[in-house]
Protein backbone atom coordinates (compact mmCIF):
# COMPACT_ATOMS: atom_id res chain seq x y z
CA UNK A 1 0.00 0.00 0.00
CA UNK A 2 0.94 3.23 0.05
CA UNK A 3 2.39 5.04 2.84
CA UNK A 4 -0.06 7.15 4.28
CA UNK A 5 -3.35 6.23 2.25
CA UNK A 6 -5.36 3.06 4.46
CA UNK A 7 -6.66 -0.18 1.84
CA UNK A 8 -4.82 1.77 -0.96
CA UNK A 9 -3.78 -1.34 -3.94
CA UNK A 10 -0.88 0.82 -4.75
CA UNK A 11 2.67 0.45 -2.83
CA UNK A 12 4.71 3.79 -2.40
CA UNK A 13 8.80 2.60 -2.00
CA UNK A 14 10.28 6.06 -1.80
CA UNK A 15 13.90 5.48 -3.31
CA UNK A 16 17.15 7.78 -3.00
CA UNK A 17 17.82 10.34 -5.50
CA UNK A 18 20.30 8.58 -8.09
CA UNK A 19 24.11 10.23 -7.79
CA UNK A 20 24.66 11.45 -11.34
CA UNK A 21 28.44 10.01 -12.63
CA UNK A 22 30.70 12.36 -14.43
CA UNK A 23 30.75 11.34 -18.06
CA UNK A 24 32.66 12.42 -20.98
CA UNK A 25 31.45 16.03 -22.27
CA UNK A 26 30.14 13.97 -25.57
CA UNK A 27 28.23 11.69 -24.14
CA UNK A 28 24.80 11.74 -22.42
CA UNK A 29 24.43 12.44 -18.74
CA UNK A 30 22.11 9.31 -17.02
CA UNK A 31 20.20 11.13 -14.35
CA UNK A 32 17.20 10.18 -12.83
CA UNK A 33 16.78 13.11 -10.50
CA UNK A 34 13.52 14.00 -10.16
CA UNK A 35 12.66 17.88 -11.01
CA UNK A 36 9.67 18.84 -9.07
CA UNK A 37 6.66 19.33 -11.04
CA UNK A 38 3.75 22.15 -10.82
CA UNK A 39 -0.11 21.62 -11.22
CA UNK A 40 -1.58 22.07 -15.10
CA UNK A 41 -1.02 25.67 -15.87
CA UNK A 42 0.45 26.66 -19.39
CA UNK A 43 3.18 29.51 -19.08
CA UNK A 44 2.50 30.39 -23.12
CA UNK A 45 0.12 28.83 -25.37
CA UNK A 46 0.41 28.68 -28.67
CA UNK A 47 -0.36 32.43 -30.50
CA UNK A 48 1.34 34.01 -26.80
CA UNK A 49 4.48 35.17 -26.04
CA UNK A 50 6.35 33.79 -29.22
CA UNK A 51 5.34 32.60 -33.06
CA UNK A 52 5.01 28.85 -31.98
CA UNK A 53 4.21 27.96 -35.29
CA UNK A 54 6.62 29.53 -37.11
CA UNK A 55 9.00 28.30 -34.38
CA UNK A 56 8.09 24.74 -34.77
CA UNK A 57 8.73 25.30 -38.33
CA UNK A 58 12.21 26.86 -37.81
CA UNK A 59 13.12 24.17 -35.73
CA UNK A 60 12.20 21.16 -38.10
CA UNK A 61 14.20 23.00 -40.96
CA UNK A 62 17.05 23.19 -38.49
CA UNK A 63 17.16 19.26 -37.31
CA UNK A 64 18.10 17.72 -40.45
CA UNK A 65 21.30 18.34 -41.40
CA UNK A 66 24.32 17.86 -38.24
CA UNK A 67 24.44 14.04 -37.80
CA UNK A 68 28.04 14.09 -38.57
CA UNK A 69 28.37 15.22 -34.81
CA UNK A 70 27.13 12.59 -33.73
CA UNK A 71 28.87 9.98 -35.74
CA UNK A 72 31.44 11.17 -34.27
CA UNK A 73 30.20 10.52 -31.23
CA UNK A 74 29.65 6.88 -31.41
CA UNK A 75 32.70 6.44 -32.97
CA UNK A 76 34.29 8.04 -30.10
CA UNK A 77 32.73 6.43 -27.26
CA UNK A 78 32.05 2.83 -28.82
CA UNK A 79 34.65 2.42 -31.08
CA UNK A 80 38.27 1.89 -30.95
CA UNK A 81 40.32 1.44 -33.46
CA UNK A 82 37.13 1.66 -35.90
CA UNK A 83 35.75 -1.45 -34.32
CA UNK A 84 32.89 -1.88 -31.53
CA UNK A 85 33.78 -3.78 -28.80
CA UNK A 86 32.66 -6.94 -28.28
CA UNK A 87 29.80 -7.83 -26.00
CA UNK A 88 31.73 -9.63 -23.36
CA UNK A 89 30.97 -8.56 -19.69
CA UNK A 90 34.31 -6.80 -18.46
CA UNK A 91 33.07 -4.39 -21.50
CA UNK A 92 29.64 -4.18 -20.19
CA UNK A 93 30.70 -3.41 -16.74
CA UNK A 94 33.16 -0.82 -18.07
CA UNK A 95 30.30 1.09 -19.73
CA UNK A 96 28.00 0.55 -16.70
CA UNK A 97 30.27 2.62 -14.50
CA UNK A 98 31.48 5.21 -17.09
CA UNK A 99 28.31 6.23 -17.76
CA UNK A 100 26.11 5.07 -14.69
CA UNK A 101 23.85 3.02 -15.95
CA UNK A 102 22.40 -0.26 -14.49
CA UNK A 103 24.95 -3.04 -15.46
CA UNK A 104 23.07 -5.52 -16.88
CA UNK A 105 23.79 -6.99 -21.15
CA UNK A 106 20.27 -5.95 -21.51
CA UNK A 107 20.29 -1.97 -20.24
CA UNK A 108 24.07 -1.28 -21.73
CA UNK A 109 23.14 -2.71 -24.96
CA UNK A 110 19.80 0.01 -24.41
CA UNK A 111 22.40 2.72 -24.15
CA UNK A 112 24.33 1.87 -26.47
CA UNK A 113 21.26 1.71 -29.08
CA UNK A 114 20.12 4.97 -28.46
CA UNK A 115 23.19 6.72 -28.33
CA UNK A 116 24.16 5.21 -32.08
CA UNK A 117 20.95 5.98 -33.00
CA UNK A 118 21.62 10.49 -32.55
CA UNK A 119 23.99 9.72 -35.00
CA UNK A 120 21.55 9.31 -37.89
CA UNK A 121 18.38 11.33 -39.06
CA UNK A 122 15.03 9.99 -37.46
CA UNK A 123 11.67 10.78 -39.18
CA UNK A 124 11.32 13.99 -41.34
CA UNK A 125 14.85 14.43 -41.18
CA UNK A 126 14.68 15.31 -37.41
CA UNK A 127 18.28 15.22 -36.16
CA UNK A 128 18.74 14.72 -32.17
CA UNK A 129 20.99 17.70 -30.09
CA UNK A 130 23.20 17.99 -27.58
CA UNK A 131 26.37 19.43 -26.04
CA UNK A 132 28.49 20.45 -28.87
CA UNK A 133 26.06 20.53 -31.67
CA UNK A 134 26.98 22.97 -33.91
CA UNK A 135 23.42 23.75 -35.14
CA UNK A 136 22.96 27.46 -33.24
CA UNK A 137 19.94 28.37 -34.77
CA UNK A 138 18.20 25.79 -34.04
CA UNK A 139 19.18 25.63 -30.18
CA UNK A 140 18.29 29.22 -30.24
CA UNK A 141 15.08 28.42 -30.94
CA UNK A 142 14.62 25.39 -28.29
CA UNK A 143 15.65 28.04 -26.10
CA UNK A 144 13.25 30.77 -26.58
CA UNK A 145 10.37 28.06 -25.97
CA UNK A 146 11.88 26.85 -23.31
CA UNK A 147 12.39 30.31 -21.85
CA UNK A 148 8.79 31.14 -22.54
CA UNK A 149 7.52 28.15 -20.27
CA UNK A 150 9.47 29.14 -17.04
CA UNK A 151 12.33 26.83 -17.76
CA UNK A 152 15.99 27.70 -16.89
CA UNK A 153 17.25 28.29 -20.50
CA UNK A 154 18.74 31.86 -22.06
CA UNK A 155 18.74 32.04 -25.62
CA UNK A 156 22.58 31.57 -26.48
CA UNK A 157 22.68 29.70 -29.73
CA UNK A 158 25.12 27.46 -27.41
CA UNK A 159 24.20 23.63 -26.01
CA UNK A 160 25.28 25.21 -22.54
CA UNK A 161 24.59 24.23 -19.00
CA UNK A 162 21.43 25.77 -18.20
CA UNK A 163 20.09 24.20 -21.91
CA UNK A 164 20.94 20.63 -20.52
CA UNK A 165 19.37 21.15 -17.26
CA UNK A 166 16.20 23.23 -18.94
CA UNK A 167 16.06 20.35 -21.25
CA UNK A 168 16.05 17.71 -19.03
CA UNK A 169 13.56 19.44 -16.70
CA UNK A 170 11.10 19.94 -19.70
CA UNK A 171 11.24 15.71 -20.23
CA UNK A 172 10.90 15.15 -16.35
CA UNK A 173 8.01 17.43 -15.95
CA UNK A 174 6.21 15.34 -18.73
CA UNK A 175 7.18 12.03 -17.80
CA UNK A 176 9.81 11.34 -20.62
CA UNK A 177 12.74 9.08 -20.10
CA UNK A 178 15.35 7.08 -21.98
CA UNK A 179 15.21 3.35 -23.22
CA UNK A 180 17.95 2.51 -20.50
CA UNK A 181 18.35 2.66 -16.89
CA UNK A 182 20.41 3.88 -13.85
CA UNK A 183 22.27 1.45 -10.87
CA UNK A 184 18.93 2.28 -8.89
CA UNK A 185 16.95 0.92 -11.76
CA UNK A 186 14.84 3.91 -12.68
CA UNK A 187 14.93 4.86 -16.15
CA UNK A 188 17.35 7.58 -17.13
CA UNK A 189 16.77 11.20 -18.22
CA UNK A 190 19.52 12.60 -19.99
CA UNK A 191 20.42 16.30 -21.65
CA UNK A 192 19.41 15.32 -25.89
CA UNK A 193 17.06 16.97 -27.28
CA UNK A 194 15.52 14.05 -28.84
CA UNK A 195 12.51 13.25 -30.98
CA UNK A 196 10.26 12.86 -28.47
CA UNK A 197 11.04 15.60 -26.76
CA UNK A 198 10.57 17.41 -29.73
CA UNK A 199 6.98 15.87 -30.35
CA UNK A 200 5.91 16.80 -27.11
CA UNK A 201 7.03 20.26 -27.51
CA UNK A 202 5.26 20.38 -30.82
CA UNK A 203 1.95 19.15 -28.62
CA UNK A 204 2.66 21.65 -26.31
CA UNK A 205 2.89 24.15 -28.48
CA UNK A 206 -0.56 23.28 -30.26
CA UNK A 207 -2.51 23.44 -27.06
CA UNK A 208 -2.34 19.70 -26.17
CA UNK A 209 -0.72 17.76 -23.96
CA UNK A 210 0.05 17.84 -20.08
CA UNK A 211 3.33 20.02 -19.96
CA UNK A 212 3.79 21.86 -16.85
CA UNK A 213 6.17 24.33 -16.15
CA UNK A 214 9.69 23.68 -14.34
CA UNK A 215 9.79 25.44 -10.99
CA UNK A 216 11.15 28.73 -10.40
CA UNK A 217 12.33 31.33 -7.84
CA UNK A 218 8.92 32.57 -6.06
CA UNK A 219 8.81 36.16 -7.57
CA UNK A 220 9.33 39.41 -5.01
CA UNK A 221 8.43 42.75 -5.14
CA UNK A 222 10.73 45.54 -4.84
CA UNK A 223 10.42 44.97 -1.11
CA UNK A 224 11.46 41.47 -0.75
CA UNK A 225 7.60 40.15 -0.42
CA UNK A 226 5.44 38.02 -2.48
CA UNK A 227 4.61 39.26 -5.41
CA UNK A 228 1.36 37.41 -5.05
CA UNK A 229 -0.04 39.02 -7.54
CA UNK A 230 2.17 38.04 -10.51
CA UNK A 231 1.80 34.33 -9.54
CA UNK A 232 -1.75 34.31 -9.63
CA UNK A 233 -1.54 35.97 -13.42
CA UNK A 234 0.96 33.76 -14.61
CA UNK A 235 -1.05 30.38 -13.54
CA UNK A 236 -4.65 31.91 -13.97
CA UNK A 237 -5.24 31.58 -10.02
CA UNK A 238 -8.20 33.32 -8.02
CA UNK A 239 -6.02 37.16 -7.28
CA UNK A 240 -5.92 36.73 -3.53
CA UNK A 241 -3.07 36.16 -1.28
CA UNK A 242 -4.16 33.54 0.55
CA UNK A 243 -5.35 31.63 -2.21
CA UNK A 244 -1.67 32.02 -4.14
CA UNK A 245 0.01 30.79 -0.41
CA UNK A 246 -2.35 28.18 -0.83
CA UNK A 247 -1.32 27.21 -4.49
CA UNK A 248 2.61 27.88 -3.51
CA UNK A 249 2.24 25.27 -0.31
CA UNK A 250 0.22 22.98 -2.65
CA UNK A 251 3.05 22.79 -5.48
CA UNK A 252 5.43 22.43 -2.62
CA UNK A 253 4.02 19.07 -1.27
CA UNK A 254 4.81 17.81 -4.60
CA UNK A 255 7.87 18.04 -4.06
CA UNK A 256 8.96 15.26 -0.91
CA UNK A 257 6.65 12.71 0.72
CA UNK A 258 4.84 13.47 3.68
CA UNK A 259 5.10 12.80 7.49
CA UNK A 260 3.20 9.38 6.17
CA UNK A 261 5.75 8.51 3.23
CA UNK A 262 3.38 9.58 0.55
CA UNK A 263 3.65 11.91 -2.37
CA UNK A 264 1.17 12.45 -5.05
CA UNK A 265 1.83 10.71 -8.26
CA UNK A 266 1.77 12.64 -11.63
CA UNK A 267 3.81 13.99 -14.46
CA UNK A 268 7.23 13.02 -14.05
CA UNK A 269 6.67 10.76 -11.40
CA UNK A 270 9.47 7.71 -11.97
CA UNK A 271 7.84 4.92 -10.59
CA UNK A 272 6.17 3.09 -13.73
CA UNK A 273 4.64 0.34 -11.38
CA UNK A 274 2.99 2.72 -8.92
CA UNK A 275 1.75 4.49 -12.30
CA UNK A 276 0.32 1.69 -13.63
CA UNK A 277 -1.62 0.52 -10.35
CA UNK A 278 -3.43 3.81 -10.56
CA UNK A 279 -4.47 3.80 -14.26
CA UNK A 280 -5.48 -0.21 -13.61
CA UNK A 281 -7.85 0.90 -10.76
CA UNK A 282 -9.00 4.16 -12.63
CA UNK A 283 -9.84 1.44 -15.73
CA UNK A 284 -11.64 -0.68 -12.80
CA UNK A 285 -13.72 2.43 -12.23
CA UNK A 286 -14.77 2.99 -15.76
CA UNK A 287 -12.20 5.69 -17.25
CA UNK A 288 -10.88 5.48 -20.40
CA UNK A 289 -6.77 4.61 -19.58
CA UNK A 290 -4.44 1.99 -20.47
CA UNK A 291 -2.22 0.62 -17.40
CA UNK A 292 1.05 1.62 -19.33
CA UNK A 293 3.12 3.44 -16.81
CA UNK A 294 2.86 7.19 -18.79
CA UNK A 295 1.40 9.63 -16.71
CA UNK A 296 -0.09 10.80 -20.62
CA UNK A 297 -2.70 12.69 -21.82
CA UNK A 298 -5.63 10.06 -21.05
CA UNK A 299 -4.29 9.55 -17.40
CA UNK A 300 -4.50 13.16 -16.99
CA UNK A 301 -8.15 13.16 -17.92
CA UNK A 302 -9.30 10.11 -16.20
CA UNK A 303 -7.71 11.51 -12.72
CA UNK A 304 -9.54 15.40 -13.23
CA UNK A 305 -12.69 13.58 -14.30
CA UNK A 306 -12.47 11.24 -11.48
CA UNK A 307 -11.88 14.62 -9.09
CA UNK A 308 -14.44 16.16 -10.55
CA UNK A 309 -17.21 13.45 -10.27
CA UNK A 310 -16.57 12.99 -6.61
CA UNK A 311 -16.37 16.93 -5.73
CA UNK A 312 -12.53 16.66 -5.02
CA UNK A 313 -10.37 19.79 -5.67
CA UNK A 314 -7.37 21.41 -5.02
CA UNK A 315 -6.86 23.81 -2.20
CA UNK A 316 -6.90 27.17 -4.37
CA UNK A 317 -8.78 28.57 -6.62
CA UNK A 318 -8.40 29.04 -10.40
CA UNK A 319 -9.23 32.61 -12.08
CA UNK A 320 -13.16 32.05 -12.00
CA UNK A 321 -13.07 31.48 -8.20
CA UNK A 322 -14.22 27.55 -8.18
CA UNK A 323 -12.00 25.15 -6.89
CA UNK A 324 -9.17 24.48 -9.16
CA UNK A 325 -8.78 20.29 -10.32
CA UNK A 326 -5.26 19.19 -11.51
CA UNK A 327 -4.15 15.85 -12.93
CA UNK A 328 -2.12 14.54 -9.82
CA UNK A 329 -3.16 11.89 -8.27
CA UNK A 330 -2.99 13.07 -4.29
CA UNK A 331 -4.19 11.10 -0.86
CA UNK A 332 -7.34 12.34 -1.34
CA UNK A 333 -8.40 11.05 -4.45
CA UNK A 334 -6.72 7.70 -3.66
CA UNK A 335 -8.26 7.51 -0.54
CA UNK A 336 -11.66 7.74 -2.70
CA UNK A 337 -10.46 5.56 -5.27
CA UNK A 338 -9.43 2.59 -2.50
CA UNK A 339 -12.75 2.72 -1.00
CA UNK A 340 -14.52 2.59 -3.90
CA UNK A 341 -12.44 -0.72 -5.01
CA UNK A 342 -13.04 -2.24 -1.42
Amino acid sequence: MISGVSNSPYAYRPKATAQTAAAAPSAPAADSSAIAPRPQQPVVQAGGGFDAAGLLDGIMNMLKSVGAFFVGLFNKIFKKGGEQPAPVDDNTLKLAQQYNLLPTKENVDAFVTEVQGYAAPGPGGFQVLGPGSPNTEAIGQIQTALKAWGFPAEVTGQYDAPTQAAVKAFKQANGLHQTYKTPDGNFAVNEYFDYQTFQKMQEKMNGGGTTTPAPAPTPTQGNGTLNWQAIADQYKLYPTEDNVQAFLAEVKSYQTPDAQGFKAIGPGYPNQNEIQEVQAALARVGHQVTPNGQWDAATVKAVMDFKAKYGLHQNYRSQDGNWAINEYADKAMLQKLSSLLG
